[in-house]
């Protein structure tokens, strides 16, 4: 079976802008921080898909240190971007760039 890691991410919330990059108790964003956990537990594909905002470009720097793929797609409709970024893979598993949390038995 075709297996993808998809990061949902964009910087642009209204209630909390560039929540992703936040700096908790890591030594990398939020988002460093997920995509470093995942690397670890996986050696599926792993694509950060985020919105074609001017925004969100910077998220493209991150995915190329971190060496994953990148997808840019709609802003407002999430599930076009993720049905986009994930197209011929069969089994998605999505996780939002805000949660650092990896739980290994589930990918």
């Amino acid at each position: 079976m075709k297996n993808i890691i998809v990061i949902q991410c964009r910087l642009s919330s209204e209630r909390l802008r560039n929540k992703a990059l936040f700096h908790l108790k890591f030594n990398r964003s939020i988002i460093e921080e997920l995509i470093f956990r995942l690397k670890q537990y996986t050696k599926n594909p792993i694509i950060l898909a985020t919105s074609t905002n001017i925004e969100d470009k910077f998220l493209k720097r991150i995915a190329t240190n971190y060496k994953i793929k990148f997808f840019q797609g709609s802003l407002t409709n999430v599930r076009q971007r993720i049905f986009f970024a994930s197209k011929g893979y069969e089994n998605i598993y999505r996780f939002t760039a805000d949660n650092p949390i990896v739980i290994e038995e589930l990918i």
